[in-house]
């Protein structure tokens, strides 16, 4: 963008499509283009972890379940008692836990074909296009194992041999919480199904969370059918 800022004399630019004269687009308008692009970017982009937002995952989702072609899988990630490890231990080391999470998916995550996003707080989104669902239960196997290792870290000496922390409940009552740690919710879309309007797929969150938090593994698949409407 800052070449075509620069460019004296040249007042458009030529664009071609498969090697074909499509039309020409001035570069002021280009550059104009590519501000708001960024613009909107940096506006659904999260400020703690830089991962895209809300928009985005909506964005990729749609797109994804349009096109039957491959397997997909939305990936719904949350961390399992993250509240009362908040109160003890207060928002510093809370962002630092979230933060943790960010980097550990984008080690494990990083191809063109992978799409990473933050919910907000503590839920974020994997979304992946073409992989096995073996495949793709080793890496998150190892997500999980990895973010509970770490997060270990940030417990006091006490809290971390005990396994557990004081807390209080949803409803105020002191309690007993195991440390934290992220289960993961994946709704698999096979090859062949095309979803045209992706609100139908929230109906299948929240039961999924709910399953993969309350399994041991903290990982919980669920295939939607074809012979399901969308």
């Amino acid at each position: 963008m800052a070449i075509f800022a620069n460019m004296e004399g040249s007042n458009c630019l030529i664009l071609t499509d498969n090697m074909r004269y499509a039309g020409v687009v001035s570069a002021a308008s280009l550059i104009k283009v590519i501000n708001e692009k960024q613009l909107k970017t940096a506006q659904d982009q999260n400020p703690l972890t830089g991962l895209p937002g809300n928009r985005a995952i909506r964005d990729f989702m749609r797109q994804s379940g349009r096109d039957g072609d491959e397997l997909r899988h939305f990936c719904y990630c949350d961390f399992d008692n993250f509240k009362p490890f908040n109160d003890a231990y207060g928002f510093h080391l809370g962002d630092h836990a979230i933060s943790l999470f960010a980097a550990l998916m984008r080690r494990y995550f990083f191809a063109e074909r992978h799409f990473l996003g933050h919910v907000g707080g503590d839920d974020f989104f994997i979304g992946i296009v073409g992989w096995t669902k073996e495949e793709l239960t080793e890496i998150l196997d190892r997500l999980i194992s990895d973010f509970h290792d770490d997060v270990r870290d940030l417990y006091s000496d006490e809290d971390r041999a005990a396994g557990r922390i004081l807390g209080h409940d949803r409803t105020g009552a002191e309690a007993l919480f195991p440390l934290m740690r992220c289960s993961i919710g994946v709704i698999e879309l096979p090859g062949g199904l095309v979803i045209d309007d992706i609100n139908r797929v929230s109906a299948e969150i929240a039961i999924i969370k709910s399953a993969a938090k309350e399994s041991e593994e903290g990982l919980v698949f669920h295939l939607l059918q074809r012979r399901e409407s969308f």
